[in-house]
């Protein structure tokens, strides 16, 4: 995992995640549109839990993508041209990338920008890109749906809110539903 130093690179970096995500808990409708990305929501207990590196190892392997940008999307907390990395698709600089943003809401981001990780402090995380690669990354769709709808509904109130957008987002840009 290297850490991005140069400052017109980490300007850079934080404008592509500006572009897709809207705050620290949703993605922003323009990028998901303009990038005709499918959505898939699930629980996650920690940034990147050992779980989902495998299924991101999996995908990305399968669609050719050899390493992703790691950014703070904590801004309250964290400036994110400090928390910002390339990180290779390997078990342990994902785990590595994982231990680095405990604590604090991260993006995982496609080198052609058109897949994207959001992972939350409120223990849940959305994945957006293509359908294949989504597909690839869970196959069971119809399971990961009704498993979101349920963790996002037994939400303490306060964090409800958010993890019902999430929900909403993933119900409306279903992978299974439509074709690329």
């Amino acid at each position: 995992m290297q850490r991005i130093t140069d400052p017109d690179r980490l300007q850079a970096v934080v404008g592509l995640r500006d572009a897709a995500a809207d705050g620290p808990y949703d993605l922003r409708a323009e990028w998901l549109s303009a990038t005709g990305s499918f959505v898939l929501a699930q629980e996650a207990a920690s940034r990147i839990d050992p779980d989902q590196i495998e299924r991101i190892i999996r995908a990305s392997a399968v669609h050719g993508i050899g390493g992703y940008i790691a950014v703070s999307n904590d801004d309250a907390f964290v400036d994110p041209t400090t928390m910002a990395f390339e990180v290779d698709v390997t078990q342990s600089e994902l785990h590595a990338c994982s231990d680095e943003f405990f604590g604090l809401n991260m993006m995982l981001l496609a080198p052609d920008h058109a897949i994207a990780l959001l992972s939350t402090v409120d223990d849940y995380s959305i994945l957006a890109g293509p359908r294949a690669f989504l597909l690839g990354y869970e196959p069971d769709i119809d399971r990961a749906l009704e498993e979101f709808r349920s963790f996002a509904l037994q939400q303490i109130e306060s964090l409800r809110p958010a993890a019902l957008r999430a929900l909403e987002t993933f119900e409306s840009r279903f992978p299974t539903r439509s074709v690329d």
